[in-house]
């Protein structure tokens, strides 16, 4: 079966290649075969952009079987066409030495709204991270939640003049409206406390996700 579908196939296009495992790439290598050297597997990703690593994803494997295509089929994919260039600045800043071979992400944009673009809500308790005192983590969420929700409250009073946002039709900053807001979690697992925070500032949310 492995040699009719490695003869019958003539290119294979493996996108998100950071979130595979061994298994997956010992069975893309044999899928491709010979071929495998001559330039028939294609494939996509970026080992910072790995998110699956709870369900068996190996980011190393990326990086490995990388290694192994001649240098002349590397390919960087660097150039940024969503973000304005301040963020990335920030983002390369940020991760230059915490990644080996880190790759700066080159902006194809101009900045179209005020300095700064990245602004930091700092809510440091003293036992943030102190799990083994009772409700530590979860006075600092409240904290981290009420800070967040109070800032949007701000930009979007009509007093504001911050224009932090780049409209999609005229292609200059405006004011923030609810709509340009997305809050992301990394598990829903405080979901409440921001909700709390929210419905306290007078500011409409959907959920997706959830309990």
């Amino acid at each position: 079966l492995r040699k009719t579908l490695s003869d019958d196939l003539r290119l294979l296009l493996v996108d998100e290649f950071q979130d595979t495992d061994e298994l997956q790439v010992a069975l893309v290598r044999n899928l491709c075969g010979a071929g495998f050297d001559a330039g028939r597997l294609f494939f996509v990703g970026d080992f910072k952009q790995s998110i699956y690593r709870f369900r068996g994803a190996v980011p190393a494997v990326f990086r490995n079987l990388r290694g192994q295509v001649n240098e002349a089929g590397q390919l960087p994919l660097t150039e940024n066409f969503r973000s304005q260039p301040e963020i990335l600045h920030f983002v390369n800043a940020l991760f230059c030495d915490a990644f080996t071979s880190y790759e700066a992400l080159q902006p194809k944009r101009e900045q179209a709204t005020s300095r700064p673009a990245i602004e930091f809500l700092w809510t440091i308790t003293p036992d943030k991270n102190n799990r083994g005192i009772a409700g530590a983590v979860r006075e600092a969420r409240k904290l981290e939640a009420k800070a967040i929700a109070q800032r949007l409250r701000s930009l979007l009073d009509e007093s504001s003049t911050e224009q932090p946002v780049v409209d999609k039709i005229t292609k200059k900053p405006r004011r923030l409206e609810l709509g340009d807001v997305a809050i992301l979690f990394r598990t829903l697992g405080d979901v409440q406390v921001f909700e709390e925070a929210l419905r306290e500032c007078g500011l409409d949310y959907y959920l997706v996700g959830g309990y």
